[in-house]
């Protein structure tokens, strides 16, 4: 959750051998809540993870909106993993 209350995906790499190690995470938001069905719905402003299917390059990502919609987008997991720290 940022400071205006809105909740967004961030991203984190995590050591395959020992989990507790955190390799890397997103400073950014991955996906945040832009589109009218993000914004609006039974809890406003809110795009929240339940799950995902990786295939090459692609990530894709079905989630939440609002509490009101599911919904999958699609990312490149490449520019994912360059956007961490």
């Amino acid at each position: 959750v940022d400071q205006d209350q809105r909740y967004c995906l961030g991203a984190v790499l995590l050591d395959a051998d020992d989990p507790a190690r955190v390799l890397g995470r997103s400073h950014d938001a991955i996906m945040e809540p832009i589109a009218d069905y993000e914004i609006h719905g039974f809890f406003s402003s809110c795009v929240f993870a339940t799950g995902a299917f990786a295939e090459d390059d692609r990530l894709t990502l079905y989630y939440g909106a609002a509490d009101t919609y599911v919904c999958g987008a699609t990312m490149s997991i490449q520019e994912i993993i360059a956007g961490l720290d």
